[in-house]
């Protein structure tokens, strides 16, 4: 997926418009994303989008779930909160 700045399709994933790449490992690409609501409202997000290899493994994607939800029950001031687990496209996120 390449990003562009005009506010094309290609740099959406799901409801997140993905705006610059901010780090990244073995598992997935970090970007910096902006989510758009009513009256102007906007929030800014660190979405990390998977990829697709590591969730082609057999066991992962049931893994990924489990470890979604054991931690989006955290809640600590120095541990990112997760906002959402999901698939859009295709392209696993987080």
């Amino acid at each position: 997926m390449e990003l562009v700045s005009d506010g094309g399709p290609s740099n959406r994933l799901g409801r997140y418009h993905l705006m610059e790449p901010i780090g990244g490992g073995p598992c997935g690409e970090v970007f910096r994303a902006k989510v758009y609501g009513v009256a102007g409202l906007e929030r800014q997000f660190a979405v990390k989008r998977l990829f697709p290899a590591v969730v082609a493994a057999a066991k992962v994607p049931g893994q990924l779930s489990t470890a979604a939800r054991a931690y989006g029950s955290l809640d600590h001031p120095r541990i990112a909160r997760l906002a959402e687990f999901g698939v859009s496209s295709g392209v696993t996120f987080t």
